[in-house]
């Protein structure tokens, strides 16, 4: 966990959130059909999709299912605009976590009742859907169905847990047969890796509920651990310094142990993931294990910088370019081979770094802190990353000195307006830090933060002031 530490005074509060930026981009977009990210989307037509791959449906069969889907669309718009609708307008899109200690632990049940209410409506729909599907289906696809209502299962826990993703790692957010589905590998590998996959599956199904179960009720945990305290509902508030100092200092301690739980589930779901990573590229053959583990490190480690950027660009468009020589040709593949073979090397070295790091992405901290110098793990991944650049520079360099001066200038225009997809830059990092003293406040006044709201992804502080 990176710290980004502010000198406060003595009731300083440190509020670092290191949150994944596209993480929060996807909270807000992809789950924005109407429920305010709430709630799960209904299966869509690209979802759809990958569950026939997975089930290796042909193509009349594919056609056959077209009205089920229609039907099952019609279905959840009903249960959105009423159900839900109400939902929302009660309780609001957000997550319902608040460092307030006056909150109504009533209230918090009901909410938590009624959206397991339509979380099991939302799957009963589902569940609809694919039993409608087994009229079209044989009998090995129907053994194999069973691995689509599982995958559906963990895309309606992730929903779940991208609202709350402040408590957990990106690589619990990580499926990786959505990978193997993707990598199209051919029929004499996947009959090897498709057991081990299964029964991956079967265990991150397991994982991903027992999650989703910590994290749906970690605001009622937080609320009843205040209370035991003294604090909140039933309790004697202390007033002054004092007494905001005790409040803060049990709110840390109560949500430590909590993050704690959810922290130890979470590094569980990331280590199936990563042993499962390293099993299945060991059985592909170089090429299937590179893409493998690319696609596995930039949906668990969204801030490392894993494409193969310009050089990356290049290569693709060559491939695609009639115009090159012979001899060019064998330099470029010199050329594309050390660079693949450094650049991985690169990466995996970023990965370790990362892995170093604790496996949650959210910290409080209720205490004075002073300026801490960049720790060696942080100047090494800069190191990483400037070797990676440099890398980068000195492949396209060394592209254009073989093809030289005309066939550059094709090449530049065939990557301008060529497709770029997956080979842009890196997410970035989003760091919210906010400093609250006793004293001064965040632009003065003497307020202190009391409450914290995270609203489809967005991150809303209120003041003691205004939480009276």
């Amino acid at each position: 966990m990176h710290q980004f530490p502010l000198q406060t005074s003595r009731i300083g509060l440190l509020i670092g959130i290191l949150a994944m930026l596209g993480s929060l981009v996807v909270t807000t977009t992809t789950h924005a059909q109407g429920t305010s990210g709430a709630f799960p989307d209904p299966i869509s037509t690209r979802e759809l999709e990958r569950y026939c791959d997975m089930l290796q449906m042909r193509d009349q069969q594919r056609q056959g299912i077209g009205l089920f889907h229609d039907k099952s669309l019609e279905d959840f718009r009903a249960l959105r605009d009423g159900p839900i609708e109400e939902y929302l307008k009660e309780h609001g899109a957000r997550t319902g976590f608040t460092l307030s200690t006056q909150v109504d632990e009533k209230q918090i049940e009901k909410s938590i009742r009624n959206r397991q209410e339509l979380m099991d409506r939302i799957a009963s729909q589902d569940n609809r859907l694919f039993d409608r599907t087994q009229d079209v289906l044989t009998d090995d696809q129907m053994t194999r169905l069973r691995r689509v209502r599982q995958a559906r299962e963990r895309a309606r826990y992730s929903a779940g847990l991208s609202r709350m993703m402040m408590f957990n790692s990106p690589g619990a957010q990580v499926d990786l047969s959505e990978f193997i589905v993707d990598l199209k590998l051919p029929s004499s590998t996947f009959k090897i890796v498709d057991p081990i996959v299964e029964q991956y599956e079967r265990n991150l199904t397991s994982e991903l509920r027992e999650l989703y179960k910590k994290a749906s009720t970690i605001q009622l945990d937080l609320s009843r651990k205040m209370r035991a305290l003294g604090f909140g509902q039933g309790g004697e508030r202390p007033g002054g310094r004092e007494g905001r100092e005790q409040r803060l200092e049990a709110i840390q301690t109560a949500f430590s142990e909590l993050n704690t739980n959810l922290r130890a589930i979470s590094s569980d779901v990331s280590e199936l993931n990563k042993r499962t990573t390293s099993q299945l590229a060991h059985l592909m053959d170089d090429t299937q294990a590179r893409d493998l583990r690319l696609r596995y490190y930039d949906r668990a480690f969204p801030t490392l910088p894993t494409s193969k950027g310009e050089a990356g660009r290049r290569f693709r468009e060559l491939e695609q370019m009639s115009e090159l020589s012979d001899d060019q040709k064998q330099q470029i593949d010199s050329i594309e081979t050390n660079f693949l073979r450094t650049i991985d090397g690169l990466i995996e070295q970023m990965v370790t770094l990362r892995e170093k790091s604790p496996d949650n992405v959210f910290e409080i901290r209720f205490d004075s802190v002073e300026e801490d110098e960049p720790d060696e793990n942080a100047r090494k991944m800069e190191n990483l990353r400037d070797q990676r650049t440099a890398l980068i520079d000195r492949t396209v360099t060394d592209i254009n000195l073989v093809l030289g001066q005309e066939l550059s200038s094709r090449l530049d225009t065939r990557v301008a307006v060529g497709d770029v997809d997956g080979e842009g830059g890196e997410l970035m990092e989003a760091v919210f830090v906010t400093a609250v003293s006793d004293s001064g406040g965040v632009g003065g006044g003497g307020a202190f933060l009391q409450s914290i709201t995270i609203d489809s992804g967005a991150l809303s502080l209120l003041t003691g002031d205004e939480a009276e």
